[in-house]
């Protein structure tokens, strides 16, 4: 996977500014980029549709099979010390 390193520069009205290593600019929707700062490097990775399909596909199994595998306390056996 390769990723775009951009550096967020700024805030113009609603938009935030990316700014990539060769000096191009892009203008992203602030919420976008919730809890970002400028100044800050952010890495962009792109997707067909396929793809991107796949990668939430992905994400949602692991976070299932984390809610999974997590046991309430109640269930939790506690270690034999005899």
């Amino acid at each position: 996977m390769k990723l775009l390193p951009a550096q967020l520069t700024g805030f113009e009205k609603d938009k935030a500014v990316l700014v990539f290593a060769d000096g191009q600019k892009l203008l992203v929707e602030k919420n976008f980029l919730p809890g970002f700062k400028v100044g800050e490097t952010i890495s962009l990775n792109f997707f067909n549709e396929l793809e991107s399909k796949e990668q939430r596909q992905k994400i949602l199994k692991a976070i299932l099979n984390e809610i999974i595998d997590q046991k309430p306390p109640s269930e939790e056996k506690p270690n034999d010390t005899k």
